[in-house]
């Protein structure tokens, strides 16, 4: 069995060429390790999206900016970033506030669980001598982190007024009455049977 290290060698091997033109836009003169790992990342993202659009174009069946055949029923919406939103708030928060892995929710969950279990209702005490406006702060900049998530200078217009109404409603009274008539509108503003 070969060692990693002759392993390594061989997939580097395996590996294409890359022509000393393309190096020498990434190359800015002596450069320190900091900016050769910012170049690597920069060449692995632009590597990795422009595999990811390769992929979606054998997916479709044809390539960006070509007429979707007939046969093919899923088309391209455009090119413009896309965001990940998981609704999970708790996640922004611990971002927000430093939690760069995994580790914060886990570690938060344990604490959790040992005060639930072993502590019980002087447990849940202790949690309640945490005032409200900490958790309240805590909550807004979450809500602030995922509302700059939806990128709201998109927005324009009839678009615009929608959020602008459901936040105010979900501030108001509660997000489900915020849906409940947010919905409807935004299926006539989609419809063009609503004019704002």
């Amino acid at each position: 069995m070969p060692s990693k290290a002759k392993q390594l060698e061989r997939d580097v091997a395996k590996l294409p060429s890359i022509p000393k033109e393309l190096v020498a836009q990434f190359l800015t003169g002596p450069m320190t390790g900091e900016a050769i790992n910012a170049a690597g990342l920069a060449f692995k993202q632009a590597l990795i999206e422009a595999s990811l659009n390769a992929e979606l174009s054998h997916h479709l069946g044809y390539l960006p900016g070509a007429e979707k055949p007939e046969a093919v029923s899923n088309h391209r919406n455009g090119g413009t970033s896309k965001t990940v939103l998981t609704g999970a708030g708790g996640i922004a928060g611990h971002v927000r506030f430093g939690a760069r892995t995994a580790t914060a929710p886990v570690l938060i969950g344990l604490v959790f669980l040992v005060l639930g279990v072993c502590f019980g209702a002087s447990g849940y005490a202790l949690l309640r001598t945490v005032p409200d406006a900490v958790l309240g702060s805590l909550l807004m900049f979450s809500g602030i982190e995922l509302a700059l998530s939806s990128k709201p200078r998109d927005y324009h217009d009839a678009e615009l007024f929608l959020v602008l109404l459901m936040a105010a409603i979900g501030v108001a009274l509660n997000p489900a009455a915020a849906f409940v008539v947010g919905l409807p509108i935004a299926y006539g503003l989609r419809q063009g049977r609503l004019k704002v």
